[in-house]
């Protein structure tokens, strides 16, 4: 029914177009976070969305593959090439646990060890086929990089799911957006009881 509809305004400072390329987004995206850490100030870069809508793709890429790197991978090169005392912790979250990613806390240097540090990662990250897509993360990725108390977490979140046939899996993915979702608003609108603990992610 029209009658019944509400109008919602919604703010955002910027828009990527379909055609924009990895690099483009990382300036856009990417270069300021990093700055920001370097600067001494916390904060996250968010991917989310339906599986098979190109999360993955914007966090990490292709990994070696200069051209198509995500915003990770990118943001560890730029850190590398300024020398700055900055480490790499990675972990995900399924079915609402923990699991560490790495052995350990990796240094960015020049020498390129944060590199086969994400690739390994990645490559210890929960995939499966799904309806919408033939490899989709199953749980979510937190990659943190870490600067004296500042902290620059990239987070590539499970798509999330619907209907009926998401089955057990889907609705843990479900449980954990949703708490998320309840975490931002709280902070969004200032409320004095920010729900951090409902959830692992």
């Amino acid at each position: 029914d029209p009658s019944n509809r509400k109008e919602h305004h919604f703010d955002f400072s910027g828009c990527f177009g379909e055609e924009e390329n990895q690099a483009g987004v990382f300036e856009g995206v990417g270069r300021p976070a990093v700055e920001s850490l370097l600067g001494g100030q916390s904060g996250a870069v968010v991917a989310y969305g339906a599986s098979g809508t190109g999360k993955s793709h914007s966090v990490l890429g292709r990994l070696g593959d200069a051209r198509f790197e995500g915003l990770l991978p990118r943001a560890c090169r730029l850190i590398a090439g300024r020398k700055q005392n900055v480490r790499l912790m990675a972990v995900e979250v399924f079915s609402n646990a923990a699991v560490d990613l790495l052995a350990k806390e990796v240094e960015i240097g020049a020498d390129g060890n944060w590199m086969a540090a994400l690739t390994e990662a990645a490559a210890r990250r929960r995939r499966a086929a799904n309806g919408r897509h033939g490899e989709s993360s199953r749980g979510h990725g937190v990659f943190s990089l870490i600067s004296g108390n500042a902290r620059l977490d990239f987070v590539d979140l499970a798509g999330a799911e619907r209907g009926a046939a998401c089955g057990r899996e889907g609705a843990g993915i479900n449980s954990a957006l949703s708490a998320l979702g309840k975490v931002v608003l709280a902070l969004a609108k200032g409320d004095s009881y920010v729900p951090l603990r409902d959830s692992k992610l």
